[in-house]
């Protein structure tokens, strides 16, 4: 038993009641990865490490304890998308019928790889009927003196199965200049098959150079995008944090927002966002008089601010750091919205906080609002359905040592 077993503990703290202490320690997988993580329709965890060039997935139970049951061997599945080629998983995605879907990238370049899905049974399984979906390159040929640099993928699942991936490139020149950055959309139906009328559609906020961070759908099957838009001012990088709406069929809604699109008024960038209760709701770097912030702003469907949260303004966090990546959102029950990510200050540290629904900091979660943990890396965060309770995918260790890849249980 736990030393602090008779102490009470707080939310944001590690649930000891979790696995190990709060931890699932993955065995054999010294200086790995661990990626993403989602719950299943059965409420167990399914989470996916990369390892040796090659996704590893493995299931817990609700509580952290494994489940051997999952997989295809010792209660593991390996994966690559293309044999014998690099494959990085980037999210899981959990389906009604408890089938997992796995998002990733595969190639040997680690700049521009082609984006893959691949659908697994429950039990751990290959789906053979969806198969194995690889994008082509979005440039091909590269122009000479032209580099191209692919973005993660990232994707989300309709009520009725469909799969929408979303992807995307920038194009510049040897000598630095930008030929263009788009993102891309594309979609499949339950079965695996890509939509033909859907086609693959570009994304780019109000036509700037662009970087898609998430997709998500709101309840009428309208299609948000949220990322990044760079406006150069006097030839610098200028980010703005931006959203897109598109209709079910694809097409830019004009009414949402300003013509279909939303940006942030100050310099920001990267991020995630997630749609709750058909509002969405945004995490991602802001930067005002050279001082970074993590910013969360929470918008009503049609783009407009919702009133109701920080009186329709962002949230600003100072976490006091020179440097603070949010990696993860994602929204309790009680619509208080968790935000987590690293901070960078000489060591790398793991950090999660939460806001209340009417936008401002928790001060009875954690330390004042926020918890600062160990060294290390976070990539994915979650919200357990039944216990409330806060899963986390990260990598613990010293920025430039070896990394224990753990799935970290905190009390919500």
């Amino acid at each position: 038993m736990s030393a602090r077993a008779d102490i009470q503990q707080m939310a944001g703290e590690l649930d000891e009641s979790f696995a190990e202490e709060g931890l699932i320690n993955i065995p054999d997988s010294r200086n790995s990865s661990t990626r993403c993580v989602v719950e299943t329709s059965q409420q167990k965890l399914v989470y996916a490490v990369y390892q040796g060039g090659a996704c590893w997935l493995r299931r817990a139970m609700p509580d952290g304890s494994d489940d051997p049951g999952f997989g295809q061997q010792d209660g593991v599945t390996q994966w690559q998308f293309e044999i014998g080629t690099d494959a990085r998983p980037t999210q899981l995605l959990a389906q009604a019928d408890g089938k997992i879907l796995l998002i990733g990238s595969t190639g040997r370049d680690p700049f521009m790889r082609r984006a893959a899905v691949t659908r697994f049974n429950e039990n751990g399984t290959p789906d053979l009927i969806f198969g194995t979906k690889i994008l082509p390159f979005p440039v091909e040929p590269v122009p000479p003196d032209h580099g191209l640099t692919t973005f993660t993928p990232v994707g989300c699942i309709s009520v009725d199965g469909q799969l929408l991936l979303a992807s995307g490139y920038l194009l510049s020149s040897f000598d630095g200049s930008v030929l263009e950055g788009v993102g891309l959309l594309n979609r499949f139906d339950a079965s695996g098959a890509p939509d033909l009328n859907f086609g693959t559609r570009r994304v780019q906020f109000k036509g700037e150079e662009s970087t898609v961070h998430s997709v998500n759908l709101l309840s009428d099957n309208r299609i948000v995008v949220f990322g990044s838009l760079n406006r150069p001012d006097q030839g610098k990088a200028h980010m703005r944090s931006a959203l897109a709406c598109y209709t079910s069929d694809g097409e830019l809604d004009q009414e949402f927002a300003s013509q279909g699109y939303w940006e942030a008024d100050d310099y920001s960038l990267l991020g995630k966002m997630q749609v709750y209760e058909d509002k969405v709701i945004y995490a991602s770097i802001s930067r005002l008089n050279e001082v970074p912030y993590i910013a969360v702003n929470r918008l009503l469907a049609d783009g407009s601010a919702d009133m109701s949260f920080n009186s329709g303004k962002e949230v600003l966090i100072d976490l006091e750091v020179p440097s603070v990546f949010p990696m993860s959102v994602t929204v309790q029950s009680d619509r208080k919205i968790v935000v987590a990510g690293h901070t960078f200050d000489g060591q790398q540290l793991l950090f999660w906080l939460r806001i209340s629904d009417a936008g401002v900091l928790d001060e009875s979660f954690a330390d004042q609002g926020v918890f600062r943990y160990v060294d290390g890396y976070l990539s994915d965060g979650i919200v357990q359905r039944a216990s409330g309770r806060i899963i986390f995918a990260a990598d613990v260790g010293p920025r430039t040592g070896a990394k224990d890849p753990k799935v970290i249980g905190v009390k919500s």
